[in-house]
């Protein structure tokens, strides 16, 4: 395929795996880019190439999130009762956030946060998006370390050469002190932002007590807090039914089977499959292969679990709604 379709596919793909908390996306480029973009660029060249590419990616997404889904989802109140705005830390992340000179924790916020959590959030607290663009850029640091790791595994798997020795004899040595920048890094962003969040709430306490609540959210919380109380009342394990319990054993049995199969297993669960292999070649074509009988076992049991719970947890739903519906708890 062509370097500017294998750019688009990535770009997509990209844009979706933003979606998700784990972000391969930087791995998976400096793998495929830097293999389709070697014979273009030249290997400096098609490095260049995929971290500015993942460097626009990662804007760009950071926009849609916060534009066209954190700020569209802003007028639920459920929506904003999930994320907790009224508790320290999210008001904390908005102070610092809503800042328009770019400090120091604002960098790291938006550097070592989750991509999804921090960019829709930043639209569900309708900041400015410029700032939290400029305020991005510093994700390089990560995005430089990660990208020459993949880049490194690719040049590690090309086929050796006519005299048997590999192309680049490097490349192994340098993804693994590539690897462990990029580990140190991102701990170091994900440590800061941490620290950053708690020393607003301690030294800055009053601005945060200036900020005003949602009614609408704390109005929420106090009716989930009754209803929750409620319901552990009603689903107390002595006052539950013999199916209800025989449900939960189900449940609890299902997933400790599922979970200590693949720990103890998993090499008889999975086959093993790295980012430079082929489906075709490692697989037989069929991406179905990537499980074994066992593993399929272990998918079963938790899906079996995730059934079982869901029969009680309606179940137990709908008995503390005939309850509050009968006393009225929330008139």
């Amino acid at each position: 395929m062509s370097l500017l379709m294998v750019t688009s596919v990535m770009f997509a793909v990209g844009l979706f795996m933003f979606l998700l908390p784990p972000i391969p996306i930087y791995l998976t480029s400096g793998i495929v880019l830097v293999n389709s973009g070697l014979p273009i660029f030249g290997l400096v060249g098609a490095i260049s190439f995929t971290v500015a590419f993942a460097i626009i990616l990662k804007i760009f997404a950071c926009v849609v999130q916060q534009k066209l889904i954190g700020e569209k989802l802003s007028d639920s109140v459920s929506i904003r009762q999930a994320v907790s705005v009224n508790s320290g830390p999210i008001r904390a992340a908005k102070l610092v956030l809503s800042e328009k000179k770019l400090t120091l924790a604002k960098v790291a916020f938006l550097v070592g946060g989750p991509d999804w959590p921090t960019s829709v959030l930043c639209g569900i607290m309708r900041v400015d998006v410029l700032p939290i663009i400029l305020g991005t850029l510093p994700v390089i640091l990560i995005i430089l370390p990660t990208v020459l790791t993949g880049a490194f595994l690719f040049l590690k798997s090309l086929p050796v050469l006519h005299d048997g020795t590999p192309p680049y004899p490097w490349a192994e040595a340098a993804g693994a002190v590539c690897v462990m920048s990029s580990a140190a890094i991102q701990i170091c962003c994900m440590g800061g932002a941490a620290i950053f969040i708690e020393r607003t709430m301690t030294e800055r306490a009053t601005e945060l007590e200036q900020l005003d609540i949602d009614e609408d959210v704390q109005d929420a919380d106090d009716s989930a807090s009754q209803e929750t109380l409620k319901f552990y009342e009603i689903n107390s394990w002595e006052k539950i039914s013999f199916s209800s319990k025989f449900f939960l054993w189900l449940a609890l049995l299902f997933m400790i089977v599922s979970v200590h199969i693949v720990l103890i297993f998993g090499s008889r669960c999975f086959v093993k499959y790295e980012l430079t292999y082929s489906i075709q070649e490692h697989l037989d074509g069929n991406v179905l292969n990537f499980v074994k009988p066992l593993g399929w076992t272990a998918i079963v049991l938790f899906f079996l679990s995730y059934f079982f719970i869901s029969i009680f947890n309606n179940s137990a739903g709908k008995a503390v709604d005939l309850i509050i519906s009968e006393d009225g708890v929330f008139a």
